[in-house]
């Protein structure tokens, strides 16, 4: 995994050009704070890699300016020229994007988190269940479209403990797997700017940071729409081409 340091001649001189002398170390500490939360989150290496990479992007970006900005009380009242030193609005909007993109990446990995958690808790609910005689039903079945693989190992372990019926709803899941439409998540495009992929009769796309209104339009007259709950844009198989989800980068370049 390569961690990319920030330029030390950019913050020297945002140090240099602070009230207290320490904006670019400022900076810096905060950056490798993001880098460090990124390491800590439970996804693949080479996932991490991308986002560290795009973090450094985006955070030596911000650093120019934060070396460029000079303010009133740095450069005193004779000869100031606002427009020319005064770089806060650009330093604040560059500040906000990191932080809703991190959001928004935070958020993707306690999605899968959090489906991580649905299983456990439904196994725990089945073994619960089956060992006092209750009806779990339900619970069979969503862990079936959730995920077979949990649910095979599940049944597997318990039949051997307690032998299902054939008339049992576990029994027939069992051996009629390949026909439940399991809800998993085949992601077909992923790059920092978005990911798309497909989940149960859906497709979805989940950008990094909000799209502008001309990609919103675009979407929109292509049938996706926004759908809260996963927090991303989504439309049915049916109408999804993904050979023009995947050329959103290049396409539409300047509005995502």
């Amino acid at each position: 995994m390569v961690i990319k340091e920030l330029s030390k001649e950019l913050i020297n001189v945002a140090n240099n050009n602070s009230f207290g002398g320490k904006r670019g170390d400022i900076s810096e500490h905060e950056y490798k704070v993001y880098v460090q939360r990124i390491l800590d989150f439970p996804i693949s290496d080479e996932k991490k890699q991308k986002l560290l990479d795009t973090l450094y992007d985006k955070w030596s970006k911000l650093l120019s300016y934060e070396a460029q900005h000079v303010s009133v009380a740095v450069a005193g009242g004779s000869n100031y020229n606002a427009k020319r030193l005064d770089k806060s609005d650009k330093v604040f909007e560059l500040t906000s994007e990191i932080v809703e993109w991190y959001e928004n990446i935070a958020k993707q990995v306690d999605t899968s988190k959090n489906r991580l958690s649905r299983i456990s808790s439904l196994i725990q609910a089945i073994t619960w269940g089956v060992s006092g005689g209750y009806n779990v039903t339900n619970d069979w079945r969503k862990l079936a479209e959730i995920s077979k693989e949990d649910f095979k190992k599940t049944y597997e372990t318990l039949n051997g403990k307690y032998p299902f019926k054939k008339s049992t709803v576990a029994y027939k899941l069992y051996h009629d797997l390949d026909n439940v439409q399991e809800k998993k998540k085949d992601v077909f495009y992923d790059n920092a700017d978005y990911e798309a992929y497909t989940e149960g009769d859906r497709a979805y796309i989940k950008f990094t940071l909000k799209p502008k209104r001309q990609l919103i339009i675009a979407l929109k007259s292509r049938g996706w729409w926004w759908n809260a709950h996963e927090n991303a844009w989504s439309t049915y198989l049916d109408k999804l081409d993904k050979e023009w989800v995947c050329s959103i980068s290049e396409r539409y370049k300047d509005y995502i």
